[in-house]
């Protein structure tokens, strides 16, 4: 393989990497966003009101949804933050640190 084919294939994969890390950052904000809006726990109830509320099935399942957002939020911000990373040691060694 040529080198010129090579550093295409590079770029090529880059630019893939570069938008799949921009949607996984997009993803993550977004991800936190409903996991932020997804449980509204009752703030002034008794506790036999707390224990109510909980024990219902449909708020366990918010709850169930909400940790699995915030799960994927952190998932998705690592990909990001990991690209984001490779993009910026570059820069690091041309200033000689």
């Amino acid at each position: 393989m040529s080198e010129t084919a090579l550093t295409s294939t590079r770029a090529a994969g880059g630019e893939l990497g570069a938008r799949l890390a921009a949607l996984a950052g997009i993803a993550s904000a977004v991800m936190f966003l409903v996991g932020t809006a997804i449980l509204n726990v009752p703030t002034k109830a008794t506790d036999g009101e707390l224990v109510q509320w909980w024990s219902s099935n449909s708020h366990q399942v918010d709850a169930l949804g909400l940790m699995i957002s915030f799960t994927l939020a952190g998932l998705f911000f690592l990909v990001f933050l990991a690209h984001l990373r490779t993009r910026l040691l570059p820069s690091k060694a041309a200033r000689g640190r």
